[in-house]
């Protein structure tokens, strides 16, 4: 999971779902400072199988040692506009969780390249993380369509759809 300290962006919720699946491994990288990490690491018990990060120059070691990528913002107080660390995710096929509401849900088609669940619904987390690391053909579908549907959202589509808004817009 990529996301800052806020309270609304699921770290707590992330936190259990480490303690509740000791038998794989969780990684938090935080856009927060080492001084404002280690605040943090203070406060909290930290589960035995879950790496925390500061602010990193380069994420794309953590893609590529992932399985999975969760967005677990409470979609009561934050909705996720669009969720760039979840595209970037696909791009590297990776199946990812994510909020039932909010622009994030235009990536993400339920049970083809993710999961759209509530962060509140620790149970129905744990269920679908439980899924993907005991169901490797179900792991792989869903990353080779991540990466499927990553390509809708390259520069050219958005290149291309943005000169024919133009064009249609000056035909009128």
């Amino acid at each position: 999971m990529l996301a800052s300290l806020r309270p609304y962006k699921g770290v707590n919720e992330f936190l259990s779902l480490a303690k509740s699946l000791s038998n794989l491994t969780f990684c938090l990288v935080l856009s927060e400072s080492v001084k404002d990490v280690s605040d943090f690491v203070s406060k909290v018990v930290i589960p035995n199988n879950m790496k925390i990060f500061p602010t990193q120059k380069n994420v794309h070691v953590h893609y590529q040692h992932a399985d999975l990528v969760v967005n677990l913002s409470d979609k009561n107080s934050w909705i996720e506009t669009f969720g760039m660390t979840i595209l970037e995710a696909m791009n590297y096929g990776l199946p990812v969780i994510v909020p039932t509401v909010g622009g994030i849900t235009e990536l993400v088609q339920d049970g083809e390249n993710g999961f759209l669940i509530d962060s509140s619904d620790l149970k129905g987390l744990i269920g679908k993380i439980r899924l993907l690391a005991s169901e490797p053909a179900i792991w792989k579908k869903m990353s080779i369509k991540s990466v499927e549907n990553a390509g809708l959202f390259t520069n050219e589509k958005f290149k291309s759809g943005i000169a024919e808004l133009v064009d249609k817009f000056f035909e009128d």
